[in-house]
């Protein structure tokens, strides 16, 4: 009994690590204090730092003395970033004080795809380079195939696109259960060069994995990765599919995977199960400048929205330009919302609960009746 109170106490404690380095986005030092699991934080700090950056354990904090300890315990750190389950039973106990990035969003594509997709350049694009390679699709039907496709295709493709940043499916959920999975495979000149795994498991079927053989740059230059995208979508239009899920992609706007995916119609629908709670500890026009580079999906109380940081001026500029206001407009999210840094409230305290700090640059995205998060 003893033991086990011990042990419920000490699940309301956060081991903290500083981050220090220079910056990926901005090139000026900068230093980030927080808990971020391994899987995270080889993505993100690799995202927002440049190669050789330190870290080290700095102490413990209860949950709701972390901003008070990252200050004492790193003093140099003007960034907090604390990554926690959504449905973790401590998170009132942080406080409102934070934004909730969502680790992974969910996104799906509606079928068929939507005019304002395929006349799109970058669609056109994409289809034209399909048909001038040849490629064409066969449905896998032997578990020799499916092997082939975990061995030669999607492991090579998880490993060298993501690194340690995500869990990798085991061998035996896809090769010993190729007879409740479907796999497409990618042909060319009579030889699968690419693959695209879907799972029916849900209503919603997904495109569960996906993997160029080796991920050869030449095939993927050819248009191998964007075939396996065209025939599944073709593929479960054919069977009556209304909707596919194309999975996770991280909430960064600038995230490659994020915007690969939308070029296919994707629209985001909800996180997935962790949040990374961001708060400003120090406002450095070095701290400043990073949060302009980082727009990212927030959750706004059950909705997503759209953010992007920067001073009052600039974003009175950008609302103007509908290029940015297209880029950063995330399909799926419940508007496009700017934060208004300054030198003394960048983020002190939740920009979502003052709407002083924020700028409204669009409203919800089709289709209707997708309600605005904030006013």
């Amino acid at each position: 009994m003893i033991q086990r109170i011990a042990a419920f106490f000490r699940g309301f404690r956060i081991e903290l690590t500083e981050f220090s380095g220079t910056s990926a986005l901005t090139d000026e030092p900068i230093t980030i204090v927080g808990f971020v699991r391994d899987k995270t934080g080889f993505f993100l700090m690799g995202q927002l730092f440049k190669p050789g950056y330190r870290s080290r354990p700095v102490g413990t904090s209860l949950i709701w003395q972390v901003p008070r300890a990252a200050r004492q315990l790193c003093p140099n750190a003007t960034l907090l970033i604390l990554e926690v389950g959504k449905e973790n039973r401590k998170l009132p106990l942080f406080g409102t004080d934070y934004l909730r990035i969502p680790n992974w969003v969910r996104g799906e594509i509606q079928l068929p795809l939507d005019r304002t997709i395929t006349r799109k350049k970058d669609y056109k694009e994409q289809v034209r380079k399909i048909r001038k390679a040849g490629f064409r699709v066969e449905v896998a039907a032997s578990r020799e195939q499916f092997a082939l496709f975990y061995d030669e295709m999607y492991l090579p493709q998880v490993s060298i696109s993501h690194g340690d940043s995500v869990s990798v499916y085991a061998r035996e959920s896809i090769v010993d259960k190729h007879d409740r999975l479907e796999l497409l495979l990618i042909m060319l000149d009579d030889e699968a060069v690419a693959g695209e795994l879907i799972s029916y498991r849900e209503e919603v079927p997904e495109l569960h994995a996906v993997g160029v053989r080796n991920r050869d740059s030449d095939l993927i230059r050819r248009g191998a990765l964007s075939a396996c995208y065209h025939f599944g979508l073709q593929h479960l239009e054919e069977r009556g599919f209304q909707r596919v899920s194309v999975g996770g992609s991280r909430s960064l706007l600038n995230d490659g995977v994020l915007q690969y995916k939308r070029k296919w119609g994707q629209r985001v629908t909800y996180p997935y199960d962790a949040y990374l709670l961001t708060r400003v500890l120090d406002a450095t026009p070095a701290t400043r400048n990073l949060l302009k580079k980082l727009p990212v999906i927030c959750a706004a109380g059950d909705q997503l929205i759209s953010l992007v940081f920067a001073e009052e001026a600039e974003l009175n500029a950008l609302a103007d330009d509908p290029g940015f206001i297209t880029y950063h407009h995330y399909p799926g999210t419940a508007g496009l919302y700017g934060v208004i840094l300054s030198d003394t409230v960048a983020l002190q305290s939740n920009p979502l609960a003052r709407p002083a700090g924020l700028k409204k640059l669009a409203a919800a995205q089709s289709p209707p009746g997708d309600s605005q998060a904030v006013d």
